[in-house]
């Protein structure tokens, strides 16, 4: 198993400039993995059918099987592979493909079947937690389970990289991350998504004893981690952190700034252990912040994810940073660093050329994210460790969660017009503002709710007409907060985008308010266009 974290640095490719252009082609999720795996320095998505997916994970097992060693260099790009492989069926799975559902349950299959034959041990299996957890796949319970039962089998002083002594081994990884906290973190959250949350915890509790600051700041990490188990543990170890001797004033500010983003139940355990760490915290050292250069808030798609980007000029060339959100909030921190600045301008120039971005100063994106992390805590879901990186690269100061609901955002946003821009007249104006353009080709629904619902309906209109009636009402809230979040990122850049985001909040209005859906055209619009991609489906009828 890799003790090293992967490099956030993207590998050199020919014709880079083009590359870096067609990532940011459309605000899907497909373009996000595509984003993700550039920044893990992966190989490219995998072409091929469900046969080549499931051969390539059969090969993958086999070769965890064999294993005797460490990952030789082609080992290391079969797992790359598999990543990507299993990265590209999770994002079409979750956009409603169901050959794609079907593949995924294959691939757990495969995973069951090298279960119940025993194939693999503790530290194999530790290894196929982490491909997963790199794939943003769910690590099945039974897998968790075996690991702790093979290692409880273990004779007292087994050797290998599970089994061994765990302190030199987060000392291997504090190494491997050359200071870097954050790259610590992924390293050993993506191994502990192996342990069932007690036995993760429990190794959580032993980041302190090295006293290494990069360990120290990988536990403010685990203080974010959304299972609270982990948190837990964590946040005591903070604490008795400060028993044993200094720490840099960096943890203890990164401490200050997460913790309004965290649950209310762990904000006073958090508390104690800030006052604990102040008493004994190093002068401050001036940090070399990267200097913004341009902005962007992007407007919601059809799933709800939005997000806000940034080019940025630092010592070591530019840097593109982005915080990707969903309903439940800030759900990915993503960057790519050492770009030359032709490289930076070519992934600006691609976004802009085909999703709706509003520029922006940092302070936009600010208030964009207090809005996000409003959205995290109202879910109980904690954003990304990363999203320290993220604001501290900005120079935001204090970024606290604002509560405020989709009605409410676009009451806001309304206030200021005058009565003529939001009268009768320019509400009839608006609905037919919003139609077409970049919205049309991305505000739909899919997923399995629809395919039952549309199943048994002939005929396009008929669909139509029944998503109208007996499933988009239930989606008036969501369909809302996409009105409202997109209005406050097209208000952001009016001279793009005009009255665009003016209109969208008064069609949001009228979501709010109850009017009916056929009344809408905009969410006409949206079924009629849910419709076209349920009937482009591979094998539709």
């Amino acid at each position: 198993m890799p003790k090293k974290p992967p490099s956030d640095k993207p590998r050199r490719r020919a014709a880079s400039e083009a590359s870096l252009a067609d990532l940011l082609n459309s605000l899907d999720e497909e373009t996000l993995a595509q984003l993700r795996e550039t920044l893990r320095a992966e190989v490219g998505l995998v072409d091929g059918g469900d046969g080549d997916a499931l051969a390539l994970f059969e090969e993958f097992l086999g070769r965890v099987e064999d294993a005797a060693e460490p990952p030789h260099l082609e080992d290391e790009e079969l797992f790359e592979s598999v990543v990507a492989m299993l990265t590209e069926v999770a994002i079409d799975a979750n956009g409603g493909d169901p050959s794609a559902r079907e593949l995924r349950g294959a691939l757990y299959g495969k995973l069951d079947e090298a279960l119940a034959t025993e194939r693999l041990d503790a530290a194999g299996l530790v290894l196929v937690a982490k491909i997963f957890s790199d794939s943003g796949w769910s690590v099945p319970n039974r897998l968790k389970t075996r690991v702790v039962e093979l290692l409880e089998s273990e004779e007292p002083g087994a050797a290998g990289p599970v089994a061994g002594d765990l302190k030199s081994a987060l000392a291997d990884i504090a190494e491997a991350a050359e200071g870097d906290a954050f790259a610590s973190y992924d390293a050993l959250n993506s191994v502990l998504a192996a342990f069932p949350s007690e036995a993760a915890a429990r190794m959580v509790t032993t980041l302190a004893a090295e006293r290494a600051p990069v360990l120290l700041q990988t536990l403010a990490g685990f203080a974010m981690h959304r299972d609270p188990l982990l948190a837990a543990a964590a946040i005591e170890e903070l604490k008795s952190a400060a028993k044993s001797g200094w720490v840099e004033s960096l943890l203890v500010e990164r401490l200050v700034r997460m913790r309004p983003w965290l649950p209310l139940d762990r904000q006073a355990p958090l508390d104690e252990a800030i006052r604990a760490l102040r008493a004994h915290a190093l002068a401050p050292v001036e940090a070399d912040r990267p200097q913004a250069a341009r902005g962007f808030i992007l407007a919601c798609d059809g799933s709800g994810a939005g997000g806000t980007l940034a080019s940025l000029k630092a010592a070591g060339g530019w840097r593109f940073v982005a915080a990707m959100t969903k309903p439940s909030g800030v759900e990915e921190v993503l960057s790519l660093e050492g770009l030359r600045k032709v490289e930076a301008d070519a992934t600006v120039r691609g976004m802009r050329d085909s999703v709706l971005a509003a520029q922006t100063d940092a302070a936009g994106i600010g208030r964009y994210l207090q809005i996000a992390l409003g959205e995290n805590l109202a879910a109980q879901r904690p954003p990304p460790f990363k999203l320290i990186a993220f604001v501290e690269s900005l120079g935001l100061g204090p970024v606290a969660p604002r509560a405020i609901s989709p009605a409410d955002l676009i009451g806001e946003i309304l206030e200021s017009l005058p009565e003529a821009e939001k009268d009768a007249a320019a509400v009839a104006k608006a609905h037919k503002a919003v139609l077409g353009g970049a919205l049309a080709e991305q505000w739909f629904e899919a997923g399995e709710p629809v395919e039952r619902l549309l199943a048994p309906i002939r005929g396009a209109k008929a669909r139509a007409k029944a998503l109208l009636a007996s499933y988009l009402p239930e989606r008036r809230a969501f369909w809302t907060r996409n009105c409202a979040l997109t209005a406050f990122a097209l208000q952001q850049d009016r001279k793009t985008y005009g009255a665009l985001g003016r209109h969208l909040a008064l069609v949001g209005r009228d979501l709010a308010e109850g009017k009916p859906l056929d009344e809408i055209p905009l969410m006409r619009d949206i079924a009629e266009m849910s419709v076209r991609a349920y009937q482009s489906r591979p094998g539709a009828d």
